[in-house]
């Protein structure tokens, strides 16, 4: 293909009947499995972040970990760019 413009491109096919899936999950299958805030009837979008990038449906602490250090992750980053805020938790 020297010398010809050219476009290359990856299609996904979504099934009309199924829906998207998310790792081999419909999402009615993420909103039974994936864990829910307390009172909740949907899943926490930290809960689809970790199926995502780990292929692996969490567990309640695990999801509760990730939050903690993102929120940790977020004060730091915070505090690097305005340090003179304080957080009170």
């Amino acid at each position: 293909m020297r010398g010809i413009k050219g476009l290359v491109y990856e299609t996904s096919v979504l099934d009309a009947n199924e829906g998207i899936r998310f790792r081999g999950k419909t999402i009615t299958e993420c909103q039974a499995q994936l864990p829910k805030a307390k009172g909740g009837e949907e899943p926490l979008p930290e809960g689809l972040f970790w199926l995502l990038v780990t292929s692996q449906i969490p567990t309640q602490e695990q999801v509760d970990s990730f939050v903690c250090l993102m929120m940790k992750i977020i004060q730091v980053l915070f505090l690097y760019h305005y340090p003179k805020v304080s957080f009170g938790f």
